[in-house]
């Protein structure tokens, strides 16, 4: 068969996408359609985690996803995979769309009552169309009946059902588009695998189960990458989020013996070319954590800012940080904004004093300790309360999502129970 041009999203068309198909994976090219339609979507498996060959012993790929509701399917290849949902729009609608490596296929699940349906009539408008035939099927317990159909440009199949989920019945709408009746077949045959897990049900590795438990609040961040002890989101302005579930520490020194703990601190930050901009124990839901935000130089001008949130157990470290770029031309004017912000408001204040001086008044140093002044990259403006002047920015989004983060979550009792600093 001759293979017809790649089906990269889904919903609207794709010009974007082909415009910008060389310079942005397709994943990040489908999520730039939908936002820029005002369609809100986050993107739940990237392009760039798709594997050839499956772990699973039947050779299925196995996607299993948090929402309203939860879903668990096996799919007979990797997909990347985006949620748009409705709620922000006023729609009664969440579709998950699952695209493969190859462009050859599109599967859009939709649940919810504000579905777009299409009567026969319309799809005969369609260039290129063929008949439409009808057969049986299954899609998770319920027996449905595909309508399949063709145009011009690819092999289509949906159908339409009710199906339980949990204490509810929900509609649940299908869309096949393929550029092979195998494929399409296969897809089909697929979907009776669907089900609709409780959130405590859905496995994964450890390091996901542990942030689902603590309920890190990540259904408006896009995954980038998931390892066996790291997730990795980025949120609408690009900012880095992580969730770590690290190996326990062998000697870890408690948040509230301040000397110690920055101390440790400032050793591990050298190691990366990082530097102490504060630390301070903070208690979450019952436990003592550590808090610390530390800053290194960018190859070109200005500074990447992090804000990291340490849980110290006996069988694990837990690890939550937020990591944002200072941005020059081309992007928020940030560079050096901030220190000459500072600059002049000092400045003035010391000619209002009649304490004014030659030298500058934002100053470069340790923000404890003296002794550790060499290699310091803090400035006096990186004080936390420059940053109601400055909500944008990177330190002051670093500091303030951290903090939303933290307010958020949900300590576990088995993570209080191993807590090394509990309160």
């Amino acid at each position: 068969m001759k293979i017809k041009k790649p089906l990269i999203v889904i919903l609207l068309g794709c010009l974007y996408c082909a415009a910008h198909a060389q310079t942005v994976t397709k994943d990040i090219a489908a999520l730039r359609v939908l936002q820029q339609y005002g369609v809100p979507a986050q993107i739940l498996r990237p392009y760039a985690l798709l594997q050839d060959k499956s772990s699973r012993d039947d050779g299925r790929f196995l996607f299993e996803f948090d929402g309203d509701p939860c879903i668990h399917l096996l799919l007979d290849r990797d997909q990347w995979v985006i949620r748009s949902a409705g709620a922000a729009l006023k729609r009664d609608i969440t579709s998950y769309m699952f695209n493969p490596e190859d462009g050859q296929s599109a599967l859009v699940i939709s649940f919810g009552n504000d579905g777009f349906d299409t009567t026969d009539a319309m799809l005969a408008k369609s260039p290129g169309f063929t008949k439409i035939t009808r057969g049986d099927g299954m899609v998770a317990t319920a027996k449905v009946v595909w309508r399949r159909w063709s145009d011009n440009e690819h092999l289509y199949s949906d159908c339409t059902t009710i199906l339980p989920a949990q204490d509810k019945k929900i509609k649940t709408s299908i869309h096949i588009t393929a550029n092979s009746e195998a494929r399409r077949q296969s897809l089909e045959n697929c979907l009776s695998s669907l089900k609709f897990p409780s959130a405590a049900e859905i496995g994964g590795m450890p390091v996901q189960k542990l942030a689902r438990a603590m309920l890190l609040a990540s259904d408006q961040w896009d995954l980038s990458e998931l390892t066996s002890e790291m997730i990795t989101y980025r949120d609408k302005d690009s900012d880095q989020i992580e969730f770590a579930l690290l190996p326990a520490q062998s000697k870890p020194v408690d948040p509230r013996n301040l000397d110690q703990s920055r101390a440790a601190i400032r050793s591990q930050l050298a190691k990366n070319k990082e530097a102490l901009v504060e630390a301070f124990p903070v208690e979450i839901k019952g436990v003592n954590a550590q808090w610390y935000v530390c800053k290194r130089r960018q190859d070109n001008l200005g500074f990447t800012y992090r804000t990291c949130v340490m849980i110290f157990t006996t069988k694990n470290t837990i690890k939550l940080g937020i990591t944002c770029q200072e941005t020059g031309f081309g992007g928020i004017p940030t560079t050096g904004m901030r220190e000459a912000l500072v600059e002049v408001i000092l400045s003035t204040k010391a000619d209002e004093a009649g304490k004014s001086s030659n030298g500058p008044y934002v100053k470069m140093h340790d923000p404890y300790d003296s002794k550790y002044d060499q290699g310091a990259l803090y400035f006096d403006s990186d004080d936390k309360q420059w940053d109601k002047g400055m909500p944008d920015h990177p330190l002051t989004r670093a500091r303030r999502k951290m903090q939303a983060i933290a307010d958020a979550l949900t300590i576990p009792d088995e993570v209080k129970h191993d807590a090394l600093f509990a309160k």
